[in-house]
C-alpha cells in the first residue's frame, strides 16, 4: 500500500509541474472544480449573499498611494519596476449566493471584471512626460477590456468507486450569463516620438481599434434599481459557459483538473469602429524664450499643428460573438499527521485579456482542519517573479459558516478580498 501510495503521488505531482513549466496562466488562484460536488458530505447549504473583490497591476504599489510623479527618484523607481515589460492590470468584483442540496448546486453571480494592457512606451510618456520620454515609442499592442453581467450556474458532480480507497469523481457547471454592458479598445498599430534640437518636434501616427454595447445609451431610468431591472430583463448578450472537471481521490491523497470558459456570449447592438490620428507640431525653443519676458502666458498659448489628419469610421454591429480565454486548473494535496494537508496547484490560461494574465501562477501551502468548527489555511504563490500571500478561516459554528479568504500580492501591487456566509444543514 506504501508502494502504491508513493507511486499515485509521484503521478500526479509529475503531473502538475508538467504542464506548469509549460503552461501560460491566469492571475491569482482560486480553485473552483466541478468535480469536487461528486465528494460534497452537504446535505443543504444555503449560501447567503457574499462578495469578493480582487486587484493587480505590475506598477504601482500601496506605497504609492500618494506619489509625487514631480520627484525624479519616484519616477525612476517606478519605471525601474517596469525594466522594460509592458504595464498589466487586471481587476474583478463579485457578488453571489447560492443554493446545493447533494450533489447538485445553483448559484447566481453578479460580476464585474478586466484588464488593462499598456506597451511600456505609454507609461514611459505618462509618467516622465514629454521632456524626459525623448525618442520613439512604440503604443501597438496596448488595450483595455470591460464585461459586466450576471451569471446563473448549475453544478452537478457524480462519483465512481475504483477500489475500496479510491474513487473517481466527474462534475460540470453550466453557466447562463446575461451581459449588461462591453467595451474593449486596442491600439493596433501607432507610434509617438518627441524630438529636441533646435526646434522641439512632436510626431504621432496611431490608431486603435474599439467594441462596445450600445444599450445603456437607450435606457430610460430614473434610478439605479430601475437600470438593472431593464438590463436584466433585455441584456445585451446572453450565452452559456461550461466548466468541465475530474478529480481523484485515494486514501491520503487528492487531485483534481478542472477546465473553464468552454462557449460564448452572444452579444446585440454593439458598435465598432476605428481611429486614426497623424499630427506633427514644431515649435522654436528660442521664440519661446524670447516672448516669455512679454508674456508670461505664452507658454499657454495653443499653436496650430504643422500636419494634422484624423481618420474615423465607425459601425453599428447586430450580433457579436465572445469568447472567454479557457483557464485550467491542476491542484493536488496529501493529507499529513493531525488533519494537515499540504497542497500543490498551478493555473493556466490559453490567452491573455478579459482579467487574465498570461503569466504562470503556482501554488502551494498548507491547511489545518481540526473536527468541526474550524478550518484555516495558508498559501504561497509565484507569478512573473513576484511572490504572493494568502490565507483563509473558516469558522462552522453548529449550521452557521462564516468564510473570510484575504490575499497580498508583492510589495502591495494586487489584493484578493473575500468574504461568504452559508448555513448548513
Amino acid at each position: 500500500m506504501a508502494r502504491s501510495l508513493r507511486y499515485n503521488l509521484a503521478v500526479v505531482l509529475t503531473i502538475i509541474f508538467t504542464f506548469g513549466c509549460t503552461a501560460v496562466s491566469a492571475w491569482g488562484f482560486t480553485y473552483e472544480n466541478p468535480a469536487e460536488a461528486a465528494f460534497s458530505q452537504t446535505r443543504f447549504e444555503l449560501v447567503l449573499p457574499y462578495v469578493s473583490f480582487r486587484g493587480h497591476n505590475n506598477l504601482f504599489t500601496v506605497n504609492h498611494l500618494e506619489l509625487d510623479l514631480s520627484e525624479s527618484s519616484v519616477k525612476e523607481d517606478l519605471l525601474a519596476r517596469l525594466d522594460g515589460k509592458d504595464f498589466n492590470a487586471d481587476f474583478a468584483t463579485e457578488f453571489g449566493t447560492g443554493l446545493t442540496i447533494g450533489r447538485f448546486s445553483l448559484q447566481y453571480r453578479p460580476f464585474v471584471f478586466g484588464s488593462a494592457r499598456l506597451n511600456y512606451g505609454l507609461p514611459k510618456i505618462i509618467i516622465m512626460g514629454t521632456e524626459g520620454a525623448m525618442g520613439e515609442h512604440n503604443l501597438a499592442g496596448s488595450e483595455l477590456n470591460v464585461l459586466a453581467g450576471n451569471s446563473f450556474d448549475f453544478t452537478y458532480g457524480h462519483p465512481f468507486t475504483l477500489s475500496r480507497n479510491s474513487q473517481l469523481g466527474v462534475g460540470v457547471t453550466l453557466r447562463y450569463i446575461q451581459g449588461f454592458s462591453m467595451g474593449k479598445a486596442k491600439i493596433t498599430k501607432g507610434t509617438v516620438a518627441f524630438y529636441e534640437d533646435d526646434w522641439k518636434e512632436t510626431e504621432m501616427d496611431v490608431e486603435y481599434h474599439y467594441l462596445y454595447t450600445d444599450q445603456l445609451q437607450n435606457l430610460e431610468a430614473n434610478s439605479p434599481s430601475e437600470l438593472f431591472q431593464a438590463l436584466f430583463q433585455k441584456p445585451s448578450g446572453t450565452g452559456f459557459l461550461v466548466d468541465l472537471g475530474v478529480a481523484y481521490d485515494y486514501d491520503r491523497l487528492h487531485a483534481g483538473l478542472a477546465l473553464k470558459n468552454i462557449g460564448v456570449i452572444k452579444w446585440r447592438n454593439l458598435r465598432e469602429g476605428s481611429h486614426r490620428v497623424q499630427e506633427k507640431n514644431i515649435d522654436d525653443d528660442f521664440f519661446d524664450d524670447f516672448f516669455d519676458d512679454f508674456f508670461d502666458d505664452f507658454d499657454d498659448f495653443d499653436d496650430d499643428p504643422e500636419f494634422f489628419e484624423e481618420e474615423k469610421n465607425e459601425v453599428r454591429l447586430a450580433n457579436y460573438s465572445l469568447s472567454l480565454p479557457l483557464v485550467l486548473q491542476l491542484q493536488g494535496s496529501y493529507r499529513l499527521p493531525l488533519n494537515f494537508y499540504w497542497h500543490l496547484g498551478m493555473e493556466k490560461g490559453f490567452s491573455d485579456g478579459w482579467g487574465i494574465s498570461s503569466k504562470p501562477c503556482f501554488q502551494t501551502g498548507l491547511e489545518w482542519r481540526p473536527r468541526h468548527l474550524l478550518r484555516l489555511a495558508g498559501n504561497l504563490s509565484y507569478q512573473d517573479g513576484t511572490l504572493g500571500y494568502d490565507g483563509l478561516v473558516e469558522l462552522r459554528l453548529f449550521f452557521f459558516w462564516l468564510n473570510l479568504h484575504l490575499g497580498w500580492v508583492g510589495e502591495g501591487e494586487g489584493a484578493y478580498v473575500g468574504a461568504m456566509t452559508a448555513l448548513h444543514f
